[in-house]
């Protein structure tokens, strides 16, 4: 049984109609897995919100009180040119990092197998102390860290696709020796932020128009390797299918 993660919050985050992610999306997640009749296979959940405590352990708490001083009752807060509040983003935020959490504990619960996480805002750009890229707080952070706490869970790996690089998730992690990143996205796109690659971090820039072939052995040759050396004890994948180009 695989769990279905949302909430209606994370609907309700809307910052103009000329943005690329909005609500748009989780209704193209939900119709598809209705249109190809998988929505019935899986089990659903409502994502609660992380706790402070949660937060606290990727983000800095002088970042975490930035936002809430910053959320507005009426119209918008912008952050930056891509990165703007409404009234309801902070608690979608809230809820969609809390999705992750209940994923874990739904899957060491022994409740379902693995779990799908339909929310937004992302996070993969939102970094220790930043917001930036539609992200506000890092969801695969904030559930990767919290895993970490469980005695049955001593490493992580994360696989990041997306067309944009993950910098968030490689600014918090990249002194943590329990966690394996490894991220592919198109090279010399936005952020266009310098990144790693050590033992830990694999980072895949791959040149635009790039096929599902090439995906496929930058995988094999990089990523399998890693894993199999790391050997962790929980995997999280995160795709933000936004921009999909594999």
């Amino acid at each position: 049984m695989i769990g279905f993660i949302t909430h209606k919050e994370c609907s309700l985050h809307k910052v103009g109609e000329s943005v690329p992610e909005s609500p748009s999306r989780l209704k193209a997640i939900e119709d598809t897995l209705i249109e190809h009749k998988l929505y019935d296979l899986m089990a659903p959940f409502d994502a609660p919100k992380a706790s402070r405590e949660d937060l606290e352990r990727v983000h800095d708490a002088n970042y975490i009180d930035f936002l809430h001083q910053s959320s507005p009752t009426n119209g918008y807060f912008k952050i930056d040119a891509d990165t703007s509040m409404n009234s309801h983003t902070l608690t979608a935020a809230y809820h969609a990092a809390g999705a992750g959490i209940c994923g874990v504990d739904l899957i060491l619960e022994g409740k379902v197998k693995r779990v799908f996480c339909s929310v937004r805002p992302p996070g993969h750009h939102a970094e220790h102390n930043k917001a930036m890229g539609f992200c506000f707080f890092d969801n695969i952070a904030v559930a990767a860290a919290y895993a970490l706490t469980k005695k049955e869970i001593k490493k992580v790996a994360i696989f990041d696709f997306d067309v944009h690089h993950g910098n968030g998730t490689e600014d918090i992690f990249r002194d943590n020796e329990d966690v394996l990143l490894l991220s592919s996205f198109e090279s010399q796109n936005w952020p266009n932020l310098p990144f790693e690659n050590t033992k830990r971090i694999i980072n895949v820039a791959l040149s635009p128009n790039s096929g599902s072939d090439d995906f496929r052995d930058a995988v094999e040759a990089k990523w399998l390797p890693a894993v199999e050396a790391f050997r962790p004890d929980f995997f999280f994948i995160h795709n933000v299918l936004q921009n999909p180009f594999l």
